[in-house]
């Protein structure tokens, strides 16, 4: 009994030994982590603002390990977020790295008020501003705001303005019900003739004149009136416009006069306005003056007036017109009309009063042509004043051995013009100082530009071609003009010595450069009535086959292209491919650039005064360089006023001659 009770004892010993033993344990392995943790965790002291956001702040852990007690966070290594969140208060996500400050301060935003609107409008548009600033358009809005004081202000057309004030606070909603109080206006509706029936929304009101009382409001108004045409239209009296008032011009119903006619190829006019033959419709009521016309016939002309709805017919045959010309001549010579010879002057025909071109010619003088209308109203008188060439070719000026180059001249009197560009035009340059110049004299042009074939018999180097002669300084050109005035017998312009211009004579009626006044003169302003800005007029497209261009035949060789234009032509065109300009002129814009007399400066021209055939600077180290050429890419190259200037030849410059008469 004894031994049993030992043997318990010892048996209960050794039990609470190993307790012992594994309690030591569990506290050793407790206190290694603890300071484990301690190794490895960061707290954070979350400072939350403002103070109104304080009571109610909270704290949570969005992504990483760690806990929250009070104010502090805990995060056990690497990176963690945290949502700051309070009432009426905005949440802010803030990002805990272990470079973050022990202390992190997180101001909260506050959650914006929210206006909740309505009104009982049923039309029109009802605007919502909010400090005069508009925050919606629509019979309901629902707004959100910034804590703060603020004016609302309702508007309908078709009701009386609202307005009240909220002190609005941080996350409540504040609702505003508004009642717009109605308005209402006068309708005053006259009509030319008066007395015309008014329907508003389709219910007859009166005659005009007429006043109508009515509410805010869009209204749709017809006016009917016999033998007039209806009229519609829609009024609004609203809140800024309460009296609204039109004045109607009733215009004649309608009628249809068809109109047929022998020949058919005659000018109809009705009332001054040309219209085709067929069916036209009119206004009844009224009186309409009907014209017809055609060369070589009696005109016609009858008044009438049709009624409404009326159709008329009206078939008109013209008589013939038949007049008598004498024809005369300083010398007989024979006449030709139309390629049918007629007889030899003197003679008297017979002809329709259509024009007539009639053709003298003799041997050894120059054939001339005149134009003549034959009138049944009287004889009319042809005299031609027979030259031989010579003559007719000194009276107008040609030079005999230009003409046998193959060059044209065309002679000009200038007017007024001003060069350069005013300061409003697209793509103007500052060198394009506008001078107001005039013109005293007449002068001659070459109408093309000089070609390789003609600068070929001065310069045996060059090419027999009818392309435009490049790659020549503007001192070969001013050689190349002194040496058309020395075949000529003309006086020389240019004063040329070693080289080198010593100095030119103004009045020399020798050949010369085009003076830079000249040429844009004849590219805005010759042949038209007012200047243009390109040598086609004032508008920015571009005819087709204008010129030789930088089109679209260039492409890939140049960077910059005038897209939806092609010229056909890559490099230079033969002169005279393209139509010539209203001046008469070819390649004007286009094909290659053009050397003028004028020398170039950066000095501004005297602008103050107008100045009489201009010539230019008086000094320059370079020359002036006019009009496009067949690189020219850009639309504000294209401009008259364009100007350029050079020391050199190149390949895309060219030019043309000129002189006095």
């Amino acid at each position: 009994m004894t031994h049993s009770v030992d043997e318990k004892l010892k048996k209960a010993q050794r039990k609470g030994a190993v307790n012992y033993v594994a309690i030591g344990i569990i506290s050793a392995i407790v206190i290694i982590g603890f300071l484990f943790w301690l190794l490895l965790v960061k707290g954070f002291a979350i400072i939350v603002g403002p103070d109104n956001a304080k009571p109610t702040a909270s704290i949570v852990i969005e992504q990483g390990t760690g806990f929250v007690s009070d104010n502090k966070v805990y995060v056990l290594s690497g990176n963690a977020s945290i949502i700051v969140s309070a009432e009426r208060f905005q949440p802010k996500t803030v990002a805990l790295t272990p470079s973050s400050p022990s202390n992190v301060e997180v101001i909260l935003e506050p959650s914006p008020a929210t206006l909740l609107g309505n009104v009982n409008a049923e039309d029109g548009d009802t605007t919502w501003y909010v400090n005069n600033q508009l925050k919606g358009v629509s019979q309901q809005v629902s707004i959100a705001l910034p804590p703060a004081s603020y004016d609302i202000l309702i508007d309908n057309p078709y009701y009386a303005p609202y307005s009240t004030s909220l002190e609005m606070e941080r996350g409540l909603e504040y609702k505003v019900e508004a009642q717009l109080d109605s308005i209402s206006g006068t309708m005053r509706l006259e009509s030319e003739p008066s007395g015309a029936e008014v329907y508003i929304d389709d219910e007859l009101f009166g005659k005009t004149p007429l006043e109508i009382e009515a509410e805010g409001g869009a209204y749709s108004v017809r006016l009917q009136y016999a033998g007039f045409q209806d009229v519609n239209d829609n009024i609004e009296v609203t809140n800024l416009n309460k009296t609204p008032s039109r004045k109607y011009q009733l215009k004649p119903k309608q009628a249809i006069l068809t109109v047929t006619a022998e020949p058919e190829y005659g000018l109809l006019l009705i009332n001054g306005t040309e219209h085709k033959l067929g069916e036209i419709s009119l206004d009844s009521g009224v009186k309409h003056t009907i014209k017809y016309q055609a060369d070589g016939f009696y005109s016609f002309s009858q008044t009438l007036t049709l009624k409404p709805d009326e159709r008329k017919n009206l078939d008109i045959k013209l008589k013939p017109e038949i007049g008598e010309v004498d024809i005369t001549s300083s010398l007989p010579a024979s006449v030709l009309a139309n390629g049918q010879l007629l007889g030899e002057t003197p003679l008297t025909i017979e002809a329709s009063a259509v024009p007539i071109t009639l053709e003298f010619s003799a041997n050894g003088y120059r054939s001339i042509q005149k134009t003549v209308t034959p009138s049944g109203k009287k004889t009319k008188k042809v005299h031609a004043e027979m030259l031989t060439e010579f003559e007719a070719r000194r009276k107008e000026g040609r030079p005999l051995f230009v003409s046998t180059l193959g060059i044209e001249l065309a002679k000009f009197r200038g007017n007024n013009v001003t060069m350069g560009s005013p300061p409003g035009e697209i793509g103007r340059s500052l060198n394009e100082h506008q001078v107001k110049v005039n013109f005293t004299k007449p002068f001659w042009v070459s109408k093309h530009e000089i070609t390789e074939a003609q600068f070929r018999a001065f310069d045996q180097s060059r090419d027999n071609t009818s392309l435009p002669v490049t790659e020549v300084s503007w001192l070969d050109a001013a050689n190349y003009c002194n040496w058309l005035s020395d075949n000529e017998g003309l006086p020389r312009f240019y004063d040329i010595a070693n080289g080198k211009l010593v100095g030119f004579n103004a009045d020399s009626t020798g050949y010369r450069l085009p003076s830079e006044a000249e040429w844009e003169w004849l590219a805005k302003k010759a042949k038209r009535s007012t200047e243009t800005t390109f040598i086609w007029g004032n508008g920015e497209r571009i005819p087709n086959n204008v010129g030789n261009l930088g089109d679209q035949s260039i492409q890939g060789s140049q960077p910059i292209i005038l897209k939806n234009y092609n010229d056909g032509f890559v490099g230079k065109a033969p002169v005279g491919s393209f139509k010539p300009d209203r001046a008469g002129l070819y390649d004007l814009v286009g094909n290659v650039s053009e050397w003028v007399h004028d020398l170039y400066t950066n000095a501004p021209p005297d602008t103050s005064t107008v100045q009489q055939d201009y010539l230019g600077a008086k000094r320059g180290l370079q020359n002036v360089v006019k009009g496009a050429n067949f690189q020219s890419g850009k639309l504000k190259d294209l401009r008259a006023a364009k100007r350029i200037f050079a020391d050199s030849g190149s390949e895309v410059i060219g030019f043309r001659i000129a002189r006095y008469q």
